[in-house]
């Protein structure tokens, strides 16, 4: 009398264990898919302003600017876009070169084009009224 195992050939129990394998790892990884939750996304307020919203959302004609002729690496690093490096090159070039005589003028230190002085242009003034 033959075994049942001895009637299988290795071929076959090799299929068998490599089969049983991917099963096991399928339902492992639809189980962990189930399982996933999604992160909870907080907003968190921070201290850079809204151009032309006050904090309780209504028109703010007072919004805060930064003057690009007087501003810190710090301030400078308020405007959206700008982090460090940014804010060193644009003091670096205000030194060389002298005041931006506009905001425009911006798209002189490198890295800074048109459509980032656009982005800027609600929080940043070249004198002390507010850039328009």
């Amino acid at each position: 009398m033959r075994t049942l195992l001895s009637s299988i050939s290795f071929r076959e129990l090799s299929a068998f264990a490599v089969l049983t394998f991917l099963l096991a790892l399928g339902t492992l990884l639809a189980w962990s898919e189930l399982r996933y939750e999604q992160p909870e996304i907080r907003l968190v307020p921070t201290s850079v302003p809204v151009p032309g919203l006050s904090k309780d959302g209504s028109s703010d004609d007072n919004r805060p600017y930064v003057n690009l002729n007087t501003a810190s690496v710090e301030e400078l690093m308020l405007l959206p876009g700008i982090g460090p490096r940014r804010a060193e090159a644009i003091i670096a070039d205000r030194q060389q070169r002298g005041p931006f005589p506009a905001v425009d003028s911006l798209v002189r230190v490198r890295g800074i084009g048109p459509k980032t002085v656009e982005r800027l242009r609600p929080w940043a003034s070249v004198s002390r009224e507010r850039a328009q």
